[in-house]
């Protein structure tokens, strides 16, 4: 069983697991917040991974 969020597009309470808003239907439901998230997430570990090459060829 899931926790409720809010749907990004209509904004009414959907479970998390969820396929799709009973409301409105947007196919995933989840919010904004999570995929904006997982993109940060992804750019520091890309940033630390190009720094640690940079110090690895001594290019800094």
């Amino acid at each position: 069983m899931g926790f409720l969020i809010n749907c990004r597009t209509c904004g009414k309470q959907v479970s998390s697991t969820a396929k799709m808003c009973p409301h409105c239907g947007e196919r995933s439901p989840e919010p904004y917040i999570d995929k904006f998230k997982y993109s940060l997430i992804a750019l520091l570990v890309i940033a630390i991974i190009i720094i640690f090459i940079f110090f690895l060829f001594g290019w800094i």
